[in-house]
């Protein structure tokens, strides 16, 4: 009926009565009670790449699209004598205010959501302050880097060009 298995075949010396189901080591078991878990935070992180995703094709559009608007005022900047270094720092800082600002807004509504997460973490508090400093500067830097390129072509734009285009 069963393959030989010195466990099974100790149960049933000691008390023949028994039934035995099945016969698995611990960490088979502990495997399978949290798998549902496991599986739930890998489709969380899963979807958390995603939404970062599309957030940061969204931040590139935006500010391509922002670009793209003041394309004039910024070739008159920098015909009046503004340097293309200039025009960089005030897209990116203007992305960086931007990113700061929806950066406090995220971590407002994940400290009132921490009663939900803290069921899916494991040795690690919901209210960490390295997890939240570590996440923050992750999204800054990747906000950063989908506005770099727009803040690029606004700056190394042609001035008599952009005043053309208006």
């Amino acid at each position: 009926m069963f393959a030989s298995n010195p466990g099974r075949d100790l149960l049933r010396r000691l008390d023949p009565n028994v039934p035995i189901i099945e016969i698995a080591p611990a960490s088979d078991r502990v495997t399978q009670s949290s798998a549902r878990l496991r599986f739930t935070t890998l489709l969380m992180g899963a979807l958390g790449v995603i939404a970062l995703s599309v957030a940061l094709i969204g931040i590139y559009g935006a500010f391509s699209w922002a670009v793209r608007e003041r394309t004039r005022e910024i070739g008159i900047r920098v015909a009046v004598g503004a340097a293309p270094r200039d025009i960089l720092t005030e897209v990116l800082s203007k992305g960086a205010r931007l990113t700061l600002a929806g950066l406090a807004i995220g971590w407002g509504l994940a400290l009132l959501m921490t009663p939900v997460v803290a069921s899916f973490l494991f040795e690690i508090s919901p209210m960490d302050p390295a997890t939240y400093a570590a996440i923050g500067l992750g999204l800054v830097g990747s906000a950063l880097a989908a506005s770099y390129s727009p803040a690029q072509r606004a700056s190394r734009g042609n001035p008599v060009d952009a005043l053309r285009q208006g």
